[in-house]
């Protein structure tokens, strides 16, 4: 509006007042509004192009890392699951160590709990077992037998597979259109924890880390990696949910500040 009427100040200015009109005034003010859209415009483009050019670079950069991640951890044939870690070291991608040296197994039957300050690597060393992170040095075991899946995680910060209710997401990824004995299966969890069989948008916080719990019963790996994954939970059920997955053979690893009422979960 302030660059119109400084266009038409500077009309009056250079033009007798007998050769201006209403016409050309309006005129000249449409065109003057008119460039100022097209140039705001412009210059909305602009900030879309540099969103854009962040994007791509944020994609670009993530493509590089898939390619120089390490291989997957080898599997190996056992009648007892176990994982091994073996002289590890641990370190972000940029290069910064945060431990060396680690040696230990988690084993069917051993429920343990990962405890230390802000920064130490408990949540980078399950970022390096989940394939996200490359090891930086020593070795990971992977000893399975094929019957059920060797370990599952649950970072605090769910991330929901795709599905469109509570039901796909909790089997995700098989279905079970057509089985009416697995289908009530999956209502008997849902209904333990207090869950729809509809629900999978807008949940609280609590209800999708209970949703995520869902797909451990479901899928009933041996080891259950719990990252901060219950904060949400009220306690009670926190202490249902353990209890539910020991009976169902689940052997927990809890990483977490702190154990509160779950310390005689801990083995």
């Amino acid at each position: 509006a302030i660059l119109n009427y400084l266009f038409l100040t500077c009309l009056v200015l250079t033009r007798s007042k007998q050769s201006i009109t209403a016409t050309m005034i309006s005129e000249s003010s449409f065109v003057c509004l008119y460039l100022i859209g097209k140039l705001t415009e412009v210059l909305e483009m602009a900030d879309d192009w540099a969103r854009l050019q962040a994007y791509g670079q944020r994609i670009a950069e993530l493509l590089a890392a898939q390619e120089c991640s390490c291989q997957e951890a080898p599997i190996r044939h056992s009648e007892t699951p176990a994982v091994h870690f073996k002289n590890l070291t641990v370190a972000t991608p940029e290069g910064r160590v945060l431990f060396t040296g680690l040696n230990f197994s988690l084993t069917v039957g051993q429920h343990c709990w990962i405890s230390g300050a802000n920064g130490v690597g408990k949540t980078s060393l399950l970022r390096v077992l989940m394939g996200v992170w490359p090891l930086a040095a020593g070795e990971i075991i992977l000893e399975a037998n094929g019957q059920r899946p060797l370990f599952m995680c649950l970072p605090q910060a769910a991330i929901t597979p795709p599905g469109d209710t509570a039901l796909d997401i909790i089997c995700s990824p098989g279905r079970v259109e057509g089985d009416e004995v697995e289908a009530m299966k999956l209502k008997e969890i849902l209904r333990w924890l207090e869950l729809s069989k509809q629900m999978a948008n807008n949940l609280s916080p609590g209800e999708l880390q209970r949703l995520m719990v869902g797909r451990f019963f479901w899928h009933r790996p041996y080891f259950a990696i719990l990252d901060e994954a219950l904060t949400f939970v009220d306690p009670a059920l926190e202490r249902r949910i353990y209890e539910r997955m020991h009976a169902m053979g689940i052997t927990t690893v809890t990483i977490s500040h702190r154990i509160g009422n779950l310390l005689d979960f801990i083995t």
